[in-house]
């Protein structure tokens, strides 16, 4: 055999040596990393453990080769000390998955219901919440969170014993946030078919507007955001100079179909205060809604239908004020309701 044949052999064989090499390094940085990924979730949930926490399991593995890491807990359960709030919550199971090329970037996907539990002092509220799918993504940078997300569907909110939740079922929620470095919390929401509990609303509301809120959604950012985390406790952010900013807000519910933006914070007595510019589509329709709904009285209709044909017409909306101040709303010149104590179509 010549030269140049041999050659040209070893040739068509470097590519298959080079494939094969690289699938041993890849096997072993896999496996390797594997370990390390077992070792930090063994090591967090002693951490935890120590700060008070009770943290269960019947398994934790790792798998997903050759393309992903997925972290995975059967029967994970989890219960806050007293001081965090005593609350627990058990799954059938948890899964974590990354790409093998981006360890910053984790989804958790739990699967099962989830059994959640709060303390309470009359009696305890048991929740059971089911989803035909649930995600969160999380991302870090630095070993710290940047940028937290989840996503659930067809969301059911079963109360087992204690109060009967506010909200029974919700069709889609997603939800983002993103912290700062200047202590600044962004966060967006966007919730679709909203059922509400039979009976939560008074009937006047809920003859108005029904009982299933067909869209919501918010675009927000909260200053001093470390002040309400680290204690919790309002008058803490408050103080701080807490405040947020809503840069868009829609609401479709009923006869309502409103988008706003403005600026919300705490007055003395922690009650929310602040002024929102909303923009209504239909105003002649969500004014008589509100009459007819006994919402607000029929002069304060009129005052409604009067500042709307006065109120500059953006985008094909006119644009009212909404004020929170002394614990009323105020919608335009009629006063919607009360935080307190009034009865909603109280005159201003």
């Amino acid at each position: 055999m010549s030269q140049s044949s041999r050659t040209s052999r070893l040739g068509l064989y470097i590519p298959f040596a080079l494939a094969g090499l690289v699938i041993v390094l890849h096997a072993a940085y896999w496996f390797f990393v594997s370990g390390q990924i077992r070792a930090g979730a063994e090591s967090w949930i002693e951490e935890q453990r120590e700060a008070g926490y009770t943290i269960v399991h019947e398994g934790l593995g790792v798998g997903g080769y050759p393309f992903r890491f997925t972290v995975r807990l059967d029967q994970p359960g989890i219960e806050a000390p007293l001081q965090d709030g005593g609350w627990s919550v058990d799954l059938e199971r948890l899964a974590g998955s990354a790409q093998f090329y981006n360890l910053n970037h984790w989804v958790l996907t739990p699967v099962g219901p989830a059994i959640v539990e709060v303390p309470d002092t009359s009696e305890p509220l048991r929740l059971r919440l089911e989803t035909e799918a649930a995600r969160l993504s999380i991302r870090s940078s630095g070993g710290a969170t940047t940028r937290l997300g989840a996503s659930l569907t067809a969301l059911d909110i079963v109360s087992e014993s204690g109060p009967r939740p506010s909200v029974q079922r919700i069709d889609q929620l997603d939800v983002s946030g993103l912290v700062t470095d200047e202590d600044v919390l962004f966060a967006a929401l966007m919730g679709e078919g909203i059922v509400l509990a039979e009976g939560e609303l008074d009937p006047e509301i809920s003859g108005t507007f029904g009982e299933t809120i067909d869209r919501v959604q918010l675009n927000a950012s909260m200053s001093a955001f470390g002040a309400l985390i680290q204690s919790g406790d309002p008058a803490n952010w408050r103080q701080a100079g807490g405040a947020i900013n809503i840069e868009g807000a829609g609401l479709v519910w009923g006869p309502a179909d409103l988008f706003g933006d403005g600026e919300l914070s705490l007055d003395d007595n922690l009650m929310a205060e602040g002024r929102l510019s909303i923009g209504v589509i239909d105003p002649e329709t969500l004014i008589t809604a509100l009459v007819d709904g006994a919402l607000v009285q029929e002069n304060q209709g009129e005052a409604l239908r009067l500042a709307a044909l006065m109120a500059p017409r953006r985008e094909g909306r006119i644009t009212l004020p909404l004020h929170l101040r002394d614990g009323g709303v105020y919608f335009g010149p009629a006063r919607l309701g009360s935080f307190a104590t009034s009865a909603p179509g109280e005159a201003e």
